[in-house]
């Protein structure tokens, strides 16, 4: 996954700054900025001693929804920046895969199932729109209490679940243990020692 920083990358960051950044706390930013995510997948790739990286995710590229959301942005100017700076990582990450660094890409996002109209919703059918040919899974919160993926409605009428199998995307769910509750995580399951 990619797409936050923190630590010795938020130094680096810090010294050469790259444009776009979402900064969330002190400590914790955020950047899809195809700059960004080429530097990133090549650290990783000397890191992994990988010469290609079999499968990538854009980790909550809402990020920059939920800033823009919490600094007052008009929703449809906030949600046409989100769609240019998605479609530009899309674009990096298309080149990339053309170049063998990576194989396939994805989305991991906590708001794919959210309802359209929701300011922060990443809404796979804008998504599938803007990708490319490798665009291959989508991650999403799924557990005994995040069951949205099955019944909220996308813009083209579609519940997440339903564009996702119709796309023949992957799906993968994230929190399978936990929840996002309305007063923070929730424990599903629990490790029992023997």
């Amino acid at each position: 996954k990619i797409g936050y920083i923190q630590g010795r990358n938020l130094d680096l960051l810090r010294k050469v700054p790259i444009p776009d950044n979402v900064q969330i706390k002190e400590d914790l930013w955020h950047c899809i900025h195809p700059d960004f995510l080429k530097a990133q997948i090549q650290l990783s790739r000397y890191r992994l001693g990988l010469k290609t990286i079999d499968f990538l995710l854009l980790h909550n590229p809402e990020e920059y929804l939920l800033e823009s959301e919490r600094s007052g942005v008009p929703q449809e100017e906030a949600r046409a920046e989100f769609l240019r700076r998605l479609e530009a990582a899309f674009g990096a990450l298309e080149f990339l895969v053309g170049r063998g660094v990576i194989q396939k890409y994805g989305i991991s996002s906590n708001t794919l199932a959210a309802t359209a109209s929701e300011y922060s919703a990443c809404r796979l059918d804008e998504i599938l729109a803007l990708s490319g040919p490798n665009f291959q899974a989508v991650q999403f919160p799924g557990n005994l209490l995040e069951t949205d993926f099955r019944y909220n409605r996308s813009a083209s009428g579609g519940t997440l679940a339903q564009v996702a199998e119709k796309a023949g995307l992957w799906t993968m769910s994230n929190r399978p243990l936990n929840a996002a509750g309305p007063h923070g995580l929730v424990r599903l399951g629990r490790i029992v020692e023997e």
